[in-house]
């Protein structure tokens, strides 16, 4: 009813950005499991896995074949129009976390790797996924008057400060309690990001904006993991970690 919408759309995109939290942080995390306790080549297979049977099953699940119940019929905005600044900041904003994601994971592997644990790089980065998640899924729950800018400024603050604490930090217990924080500002900023580009969406095209921050997060986690990998190799992991 009209009456659920708003309530419904809020806790949907808390678990989708939940989701993605855990997926970006849950795969290192086994990466460092797998590799420290088994052999190196097993993530590689387990990724090849992955991709092989899940992809296929989503792109052949039967909920593809599904049209909306309400406003199916309705003409579509332009193309153009996805385009807007309005769009494009959220589409912006995605990028930035997924180059925060790209850096943090990098720079920690990093930094593990010079204290001699460097296959436990992904387990200290799946700590920030613990707050993560459980900070996005909270988020349906806020209420209404907490409007999203302010979210978006609030808990952007707390993963900005997090991260001074992760660049300065010297040993394993300062990292484990940064990064710990860091996930309780980023997971928070994950779903107001969706949301807003869910509302900001032009009529009809709300899939292709969600393709468009989803694409922006994982491009810039991929481009940035490549630049901090080459600053940690040139220079050192404490540089890396200011990234």
């Amino acid at each position: 009813g009209p009456h659920r919408r708003t309530r419904t759309y809020n806790a949907m995109m808390s678990y989708e950005s939940a989701a993605d939290a855990i997926a970006f942080v849950i795969g290192p995390f086994l990466v460092g499991v797998l590799a420290s306790f088994v052999a190196p080549w097993l993530p590689l297979v387990l990724a090849a896995g992955i991709s092989l049977v899940f992809v296929s099953l989503f792109a052949l699940h039967p909920t593809g074949r599904l049209r909306a119940l309400a406003d199916g019929d309705e003409a579509r905005a332009p193309l153009r129009e996805i385009f807007a600044p309005g769009v494009l900041v959220i589409v912006a904003g995605c990028f930035t976390v997924g180059m925060f994601f790209g850096a943090t994971l990098t720079s920690v592997t990093a930094f593990a790797q010079e204290h001699g644990e460097g296959s436990e790089g992904g387990m200290l980065y799946g700590l920030m996924g613990l707050g993560s998640a459980v900070l996005a899924l909270a988020v349906a729950l806020l209420p209404g008057r907490f409007a999203m800018h302010w979210r978006w400024l609030v808990f952007a603050a707390v993963l900005g400060a997090a991260s001074v604490g992760y660049a300065v930090a010297s040993d394993f217990a300062g990292v484990t309690i940064a990064l710990m924080i860091m996930g309780l500002g980023v997971g928070p900023v994950l779903v107001t990001l969706f949301s807003l580009a869910g509302y900001r969406a032009p009529r009809g095209r709300t899939a292709t904006v969600l393709t468009m921050v989803g694409a922006a997060l994982t491009l810039a986690q991929a481009l940035t993991s490549a630049v901090t990998g080459a600053v940690a190799e040139a220079f050192d992991a404490r540089t890396s970690m200011l990234l």
